[in-house]
Parts: structure tokens; sequence; C-alpha cells
């Protein structure tokens, strides 16, 4: 009991109180760190579906144009003449 007593005196438990406020910050730190990187990584994915969309929107586009000049051309000779 009287241990308890010189703590208070002495004021540990301020330090304690002290320590635990800075592991909830350091915690919390932490977690916007990651809700950051999870955020980022979802974000570069959307950036990286939407490019490969547009990409094979384009891809489509010039296989269409393509294969429309093929059907166009009635002879040999003017697939030649095409390329």
């Amino acid at each position: 009991m009287a241990e308890l007593s010189e703590r208070v005196a002495s004021g540990s438990f301020p330090a304690v109180a002290n320590a635990e406020a800075e592991a909830t910050k350091l915690n919390q730190g932490a977690l916007q760190f990651m809700l950051g990187a999870q955020k980022m990584m979802f974000e570069e994915w959307v950036f990286f579906g939407d490019e490969m969309l547009e990409r094979t929107r384009t891809e489509v586009h010039l296989f269409t144009e393509f294969v429309a000049k093929m059907a166009a051309a009635h002879s040999v000779r003017d697939v030649k003449t095409m390329y």
C-alpha cells in the first residue's frame, strides 16, 4: 500500500497515460497509412482497368476497319493495293 501512495506522489501514473496516448497516436498513424496504401492500390487498379478497356476498344476499332476493308476488296489485286 505504501508503494501505491509513493507512485501517486511521484507521478508515474501520468507517464503511463502519456504512453497510452502515444501508442494510440502511433496506431492511428499506422491505420491511416494502411488505409492510404489500400486506397492508392485500388485507384491504380481502377486506372489499369480503364486503360485496358480503352486499349481493347481501340484494337477492336482497328480490327473492324481492317475487316471492312478486306470485305470491300473483291479480288487479290484489290487486297494488294490496300497494303
